[in-house]
């Protein structure tokens, strides 16, 4: 990976309080895309810990 491939990454990150006014209607489309699909990923992965910490409960209770 070259510095070009980095920068690109960077670029292509959503910072949540970053300065939305030069992007476009469509831009701002995608990013509230991503931000759904991360919301939906963070839910599915508490909704897995909080099945598993109820089995550890159940075990030491």
């Amino acid at each position: 990976m070259d510095m070009d491939d980095v920068v690109a990454v960077r670029e292509k990150q959503i910072i949540v309080g970053d300065d939305l006014s030069d992007l476009s209607l469509d831009e701002l489309a995608a990013r509230i895309v991503e931000l759904e699909a991360e919301i939906e990923r963070v839910k599915k992965d508490m909704v897995n810990k909080k099945s598993k910490q109820a089995a550890a409960n159940a075990i030491f209770q």
